[in-house]
């Protein structure tokens, strides 16, 4: 039981660094194109950037997705494999902790379904410090 949940552990863990690195991802862009843009001019950029096709090298453009469905593949996988990963070790629903994650994730996947429908700055930058504070969260819920 014990490799399988070091496997599990090790693929949430994996998924939770691309979903963070996702989300840092379009905070830099908005807070980039913020500096110099006025609200309209960096809304239609976000948007010009979530219409882009991931990933976009390599890969024949017709394979390629969309990036806002990059990130709910993204936010997907993390979900399944926290689950998975809980499940395998044991881990039972209960405390603040756990609750408190649940409600980061819940959070997260909100932000991420209003930043793929319109993105905007503040959609943007408000995923970041919610998958950090759901990783953080993780930390005392490990045995």
């Amino acid at each position: 039981m014990t490799g399988r949940w070091q496997l599990a552990a090790f693929f949430h863990i994996l998924m939770a660094i691309l979903v963070v690195g996702y989300c840092l991802f379009w905070a830099i862009m908005a807070r980039a194109l913020g500096r110099d843009r006025d609200a309209a001019e960096v809304e239609r950029h976000l948007r010009t950037v979530a219409r882009a096709r991931w990933p976009h090298v390599f890969v024949p453009y017709r394979w390629r997705l969309p990036l806002p469905m990059v990130g709910w593949l993204l936010l997907l996988g993390a979900a399944a494999s926290g689950t998975l990963a809980g499940l395998v070790g044991g881990l039972e629903p209960r405390g603040l902790i756990f609750w408190l994650k649940l409600a980061a994730v819940i959070l997260l996947f909100a932000v991420h379904a209003a930043l793929a429908q319109r993105p905007r700055p503040a959609w943007a930058l408000s995923a970041l410090p919610l998958a950090l504070l759901a990783v953080v969260l993780s930390v005392p819920l490990l045995r």
